[in-house]
């Protein structure tokens, strides 16, 4: 199996009237690939028209071959109802009936288990953009966003005010990662021990913010020892502050003098400077 780093790309919300951007370009969330190809002889969908089984005709993360072979449609991102595909499939460990809607599911949360992303049947590449969607289409998430899941603001002596992700009164991303270039499902990061890589945190906390509607984008750095970092920048109250993998959000600070200049951080191939001024 191989890996494949994920660019960010701009997200719109698709269930509300607001617009994210999750950043324009490569964070570490790492999805699996499978190496070679999946053949499919008779290269026909059920309807008779010509498919690529290896293509993903609706752009849901999900090849055509894996999409036909579990009854969905291959051109639509929800075959049945108003649930995800996605979530279906590879959203949880229990296999979701074909009948069962959002709303089914959301009644029903404690009889399934949040799936981790280490062994998916197919190619799941996906832009960050999809991948935000599929975490705000998962009802775990939402009910954990709406019961566990605030951002607490303090005031810091050195940075005046900033924001805490928290879980009930816990931190919301604990010390650690659960294993290394493994990837994680952002609403997995929720259950159990809630660790996860620094592009697992800032994929979560995008969907955060976006159920927020707070405007935000993700940033790639390079730490002072040249290692690869990910963190989401947001617009609040007219002013932008940085979310880290440490839980805090912290006011950025002016070009020069910045969050960034202090932690020595480099940005790479990263949004401008002003990326927020055309949306407000």
């Amino acid at each position: 199996m191989a890996y494949t780093t994920l660019p960010i790309m701009v997200a719109k919300r698709h269930s509300h009237a607001t617009k994210i951007i999750a950043g324009l370009t490569t964070i570490l969330m790492l999805m699996p690939v499978i190496s070679g190809c999946i053949t499919d002889n008779n290269n026909h969908n059920n309807n008779g028209n010509n498919y690529d089984p290896n293509a993903d005709n609706d752009g849901d993360g999900i090849i055509n071959y894996i999409e036909k072979n579990k009854d969905l449609d291959i051109n639509n991102t929800h075959s049945f109802g108003n649930l995800d595909d996605f979530v279906r499939i590879y959203g949880f460990t229990e296999e979701i009936p074909k009948n069962m809607s959002y709303e089914d599911l959301e009644n029903n949360l404690s009889s399934f288990t949040p799936k981790n992303w280490k062994n998916l049947d197919g190619e799941v590449d996906m832009k960050q953009e999809r991948l935000i969607e599929i975490t705000l289409n998962n009802p775990l998430f939402q009910y954990y966003d709406k019961n566990k899941i605030n951002i607490q603001w303090i005031n810091d002596s050195k940075y005046g005010k900033i924001g805490l992700f928290k879980f009930g009164n816990e931190p919301l991303i604990l010390p650690g990662q659960k294993e290394v270039n493994i990837p994680i499902n952002p609403v997995s990061l929720l259950y159990g021990e809630r660790k996860g890589s620094c592009g697992e945190a800032a994929s979560l906390f995008s969907a955060v913010f976006e159920n927020r509607n707070i405007l935000n984008i993700g940033v790639n750095v390079l730490t002072s020892t040249s290692a690869k970092h990910g963190v989401v920048e947001c617009l609040i109250d007219g002013k932008v502050y940085v979310a880290n993998n440490n839980n805090k959000i912290i006011e950025r600070g002016e070009k020069g003098n910045s969050i960034y200049d202090e932690y020595n951080w480099t940005r790479r191939i990263s949004p401008e400077w002003d990326w927020y001024l055309e949306y407000i």
